[in-house]
């Protein structure tokens, strides 16, 4: 576990992007707080190494602009830049920003799939409505 906090992303549909700060941090779950963190849906998607691995998460709890998340699962780029600098020779630097954008594309387009379709109000929480 990470006791010191540690600055990160946040993300989700509608290429929305939050600024983090996380601490309490283990590989399963964090407290995260972003200042105006408004609207919040159930799962998003949070890094801490500008897009290197990228955890999938789920809302646990809220409080204001802290909230405690589970991660699902880690999505590890790092595994698919070593398989495409393995295949393109000295041009890694360059497949690696390629692959960082299209994964940040191919993530935002699920999530596009995923939020654009019928949901219940009931999944989106606001501030007021989550006690720890």
């Amino acid at each position: 576990m990470i006791k010191h906090s540690m600055d990160g992303l946040l993300f989700f549909e509608g290429g929305r992007e939050l600024r983090i700060s996380a601490y309490d941090i283990s590989r399963t779950k964090a407290q995260v707080h972003a200042d105006g963190l408004g609207l919040l849906p159930i799962r998003f998607y949070i890094t801490f190494d500008n897009f290197l691995t990228v955890g999938k998460c789920r809302l646990l709890w809220r409080y204001g602009d802290d909230i405690g998340v589970v991660f699902e699962r880690w999505l590890d780029v790092r595994q698919r830049l070593a398989a495409d600098q393995a295949g393109s020779g000295n041009c890694g630097q360059l497949a690696a920003r390629r692959w960082r954008a299209d994964a940040r594309r191919n993530l935002d387009s699920r999530l596009s799939w995923m939020f654009f379709r019928v949901q219940p109000v009931s999944r989106w929480v606001m501030a007021d409505q989550m006690t720890p």
